[in-house]
């Protein structure tokens, strides 16, 4: 499940999409051989032998963030606009704050730091939470300006960043909805790209590279592009990995019954068959996005 995660607290509605036909696309999913461990990646420990999992994607708005996450019960969330340590939004670490109350396991990917007006320093960035644990984490910082064009706000030249999990998958899982075979591991890649036509065509070039050096493990893109379908399908990752959302695109943002515009997206590699695809039609006091859900099987 993808979902930009603002704030709120009240109760949402889904508005399911029909199941998608599966169709593969051209790549191999990513295959990454750095073991890196960072702050913010809880411990791994041993899981009971499975083989499905779920994915979700999400920014900021704890305590409804929270309800909609746990009404999905995906396997996997990635979030965008995640804090940590911000006045804004209460001081805390919000992905640990999820982790903790859902019974997730975590990892945080700090876009830039920031220094708060009591003297303290917060993060701001992306997070992964799973039901798996993670055999490795890394986080890559994307391409943006050091100059504004004229009119310009500050905020757009911001860094954004994505990160690479590589995650053990168990073998049989009846209460998990991606199934995976005889696969061991699966790599997620999460992102937030620029609100910037030229931030972000360079940015989907590195994502496009990343892509291209994956090995041959099942891969599962999502976030928050600010791009909609057609900027996309013009982009190199469009040849490399299938946008589930593609023939049925439905809008994400803003939040609610008023989205009008398609820009929070899942992409998976051709080792999926994607069963079906939804999105959350959410309160604009939880997230100013509406989550997108798949439930994939390999």
């Amino acid at each position: 499940m993808s979902y930009n995660i603002k704030a709120g607290t009240n109760k949402f509605y889904d508005s399911k999409v029909g199941p998608h036909t599966g169709s593969k696309a051209g790549s191999k999913a990513c295959d990454y051989r750095k073991q890196n461990t960072i702050p913010g990646i809880t411990d791994i420990t041993d899981i009971t032998d499975s083989t499905d999992i779920t994915v979700i994607t999400a920014i900021t708005g704890i305590t409804g963030i929270a309800e909609v996450i746990a009404a999905q019960s995906p396997d996997v969330v990635a979030l965008q606009e995640v804090d940590r340590g911000r006045l804004r939004s209460g001081g805390i670490d919000q992905v640990r704050w999820l982790g903790d109350r859902l019974g997730y396991r975590y990892a945080y990917a700090p876009a830039f730091a920031t220094s708060e007006d009591d003297g303290t320093k917060g993060e701001y960035g992306n997070a992964l939470l799973s039901r798996f644990p993670l055999l490795s984490w890394e986080v890559i910082p994307l391409w943006h300006r050091n100059h504004l064009l004229p009119g310009e706000p500050g905020w757009v030249i911001e860094p954004r960043c994505c990160f690479v999990g590589r995650l053990l998958t168990p073998r049989t899982n009846p209460h998990s909805r991606i199934r995976m075979g005889s696969s061991s591991s699966v790599t997620v890649v999460g992102l937030h790209l620029s609100t910037t036509v030229d931030q972000r065509a360079r940015q989907l070039e590195q994502v496009a590279d990343l892509v291209t050096e994956c090995g041959d493990t099942p891969l599962v893109l999502m976030g928050d592009f600010n791009a909609g379908h057609e900027e996309l399908r013009r982009s190199r990752l469009s040849g490399l990995l299938d946008n589930i959302f593609a023939c049925n695109p439905v809008s994400t943002f803003p939040s609610g019954a008023a989205a009008r515009a398609a820009i929070d997206h899942i992409y998976v590699s051709s080792h999926w068959l994607v069963k079906a695809v939804w999105v959350v039609s959410e309160r604009l006091d939880r997230s100013d996005h509406n989550p997108v859900v798949a439930d994939l099987e390999l």
